[in-house]
C-alpha cells in the first residue's frame, strides 16, 4: 500500500496475448556489376550501367573517381537521385555553402524504378 492507503493498480493491457512478429525477409544477396562480391544492403545497391546489375554505392563512387580529376579543395560526393558531383566549397563570407563543378547522372531513373520494384514490401 501505498502513502495514503491506497492500492496502486497495475495496468495490464487487454490482450496479454504476446502479438505474433513479422517474419523477416530473407533476401537474396546478389553479386556486385563491379566486384563481385554479394549485395548484403540492396537498398543501397545503384544500377551498374555497363551491365545492368545492382552494384555497391561505393563500387560505383570509386569507377567514377577513377575517372574523375579533383583539382584542390574540391571533393567527390553523391547529390541524390542517382547523381554524384564534384565540388568545392564556396564563397569563405559563407561556409556552409557550396559550388557544384560538375554534375554526374548516373542512375536513370526510369531504369531504376524497374529494377527496385521487387525490393518493395506490401503492406
Amino acid at each position: 500500500m501505498s502513502e495514503n492507503g491506497n492500492r496502486r493498480r497495475r495496468h495490464f493491457s487487454r490482450n496479454r496475448e504476446k502479438k505474433q512478429s513479422e517474419p523477416k525477409i530473407e533476401r537474396e544477396a546478389p553479386p556486385c556489376g563491379i566486384c563481385g562480391k554479394p549485395i548484403r544492403d540492396i537498398l543501397s545497391a545503384v544500377l551498374h550501367q555497363g551491365t545492368g546489375e545492382p552494384a555497391h554505392f561505393e563500387c560505383i563512387a570509386k569507377e567514377l573517381l577513377a575517372a574523375e580529376t579533383l583539382e584542390e579543395g574540391e571533393r567527390f560526393t553523391y547529390l541524390g537521385n542517382g547523381i554524384f558531383g564534384i565540388v568545392r566549397q564556396g564563397k569563405q563570407s559563407d561556409p556552409s555553402s557550396i559550388v557544384i563543378r560538375k554534375k554526374i547522372q548516373y542512375e536513370d531513373k526510369e531504369k531504376a524504378a524497374v529494377w527496385r520494384r521487387g525490393l518493395c514490401i506490401k503492406v
